[in-house]
């Protein structure tokens, strides 16, 4: 049993109806001890944060619940993708390396721009991670885990609307999903149980949490969608919205610049456009920024160029850094 408080849904913490999480073994079991080394080193890292009971994190502790559940049944689903392979024991390496290499460049960034992403040449993560992150995407795609996607919006009057993003879909991914998108969840968790830590012990501490997030993985379609100008947090405390750092990875093996499909980050005097590209990683202040996304070409439709990204929320630990009135950003918000 593992304690479990917090559920997530279309970007909201809410609390759950029960606390309690239990792991029903199923009728039979098949084991090898040489297939579960893999197996093993995920399991540490996802059981890391719980030897201190007081920072029990409650999204890792369902990631933990449904890797034990995988792990007894059946860890790849049986439709899956035969080039779907459980890739967890280089991704958790990888990610690890690049994100201590970069936290004081990020950090930096942060502070200055409010902005920051991998150049071209250097992605989070190499596109054999990618290829795979893809493929699991599709498999959940496939088995109508997504929706439509929408956004909100704040009036001049202070009214807030809601809008649909058209061509848009979206998928929350939980623990439910780890036999279809294993690396998924681990590149969810990782990203939170290890950022937040490092942006925070850097010259600059943002206060960044790394006890609650929420994620998004959305899909783009190809053929001319997009979505217009908004901020990821608009109303912050009024809403009981502590998103502080939106990270986003993408997710687009074949991308080039004429599929289109740029995020435009609206700053003071530019507009920062940053292209999609296989492992690029983005983060900048998801109370701040204004962002859109251009609409994909219209000469490039079908799966293969519909835009996927993986999008994690982290929350701040104190209310007082969401639309900080200290800010050099804060009137881009308006």
């Amino acid at each position: 049993k593992l304690k479990y408080p917090h559920t997530v849904h279309q970007g909201k913490f809410h609390k759950a109806q029960s606390n309690i999480i239990t792991v029903l073994p199923p009728k039979s079991v098949e084991l090898s001890l040489p297939s579960l080394r893999t197996e093993l080193f995920l399991l540490k890292s996802i059981f890391h944060r719980f030897v201190i009971p007081q920072a029990v994190n409650p999204m890792l502790a369902m990631h933990a619940t449904s890797f034990l559940r995988g792990l007894l049944i059946n860890r790849v689903p049986k439709h899956a993708p035969s080039s779907m392979k459980l890739s967890t024991s280089t991704l958790l390496p990888l990610l690890s390396t690049s994100l201590t290499s970069l936290s004081s460049e990020i950090s930096e960034s942060l502070h200055s721009k409010g902005y920051w992403h991998t150049p071209d040449s250097n992605p989070l993560l190499p596109l054999s991670e990618i290829n795979l992150l893809r493929s699991e995407s599709l498999l959940l795609r496939s088995r109508n885990r997504f929706e439509q996607s929408y956004s909100e919006s704040i009036t001049s009057s202070g009214r807030v609307t809601r809008f649909d993003k058209p061509g848009v879909y979206a998928c929350e991914p939980d623990g439910a999903d780890y036999g279809a998108a294993p690396n998924l969840l681990t590149y969810m968790s990782h990203l939170i149980r290890e950022f937040p830590g490092l942006l925070n012990e850097g010259p600059r501490s943002y206060q960044i949490s790394n006890e609650a997030f929420n994620a998004k993985l959305a899909v783009t379609s190809s053929g001319g969608s997009g979505y217009p100008k908004h901020i990821d947090n608009p109303r912050g405390l009024a809403a009981g919205d502590t998103r502080k750092l939106t990270c986003i990875l993408y997710l687009n093996p074949s991308y080039v610049p004429s599929h289109l499909g740029l995020l435009h980050l609206h700053l003071h005097e530019s507009t920062i456009s940053i292209s999609p590209s296989p492992g690029r990683f983005v983060c900048f202040w998801s109370d701040l920024i204004p962002h859109s996304v251009e609409k994909t070409s219209e000469e490039y439709v079908g799966e293969e160029y519909d835009r996927y990204a993986i999008t994690v929320w982290m929350p701040t630990v104190d209310g007082r850094n969401i639309h900080d009135p200290e800010s050099p950003f804060i009137d881009l918000k308006v």
